[in-house]
């Protein structure tokens, strides 16, 4: 259940509009912006709003990786087949992700991001993996 309300509210995210996405980040790196600004003085806001973005694609999609992995433990006792089935799935839907911004009001699709939401993947199933074998 909780991968299928995952796999609804990361579709959500990625057709809102660009102003609407926008809004959300930019009130994400309005609330984090003091404490990042604490740690460097340098750092200005629209950089910071940058590395806000890219990190909630990496955060978002190492939950799916997460999300993925432990529900095909369920149905599957071979840690390896479940790495490669969860690795598989999660990539598809990582760029599936990116590419459905093609129909959303000023968004598009960007590599970049891409990689980010496949590096999330593969550190979440990757992490998963590791627990799974650390129990046996």
């Amino acid at each position: 259940m909780a991968l299928l309300i995952w796999l609804i509210m990361t579709c959500y995210l990625c057709i809102q509009a660009g102003e609407k996405s926008k809004m959300l980040s930019g009130f994400l790196a309005q609330g984090l912006y003091p404490i990042i600004l604490s740690l460097s003085s340098i750092i200005s806001y629209e950089s910071a709003h940058y590395f806000i973005r890219k990190i909630a694609h990496f955060v978002m999609h190492f939950v799916l990786g997460t999300l993925i992995y432990r529900a095909l433990e369920t149905v599957d006792r071979d840690k390896t087949i479940i790495l490669v089935k969860s690795l598989t799935t999660a990539i598809l839907i990582a760029v599936s992700n990116e590419l459905i911004q093609n129909v959303a009001i000023s968004r598009g699709p960007m590599p970049s991001d891409a990689f980010i939401n496949i590096a999330g993947v593969i550190f979440g199933t990757h992490i998963c993996y590791i627990l799974h074998a650390l129990k046996e």
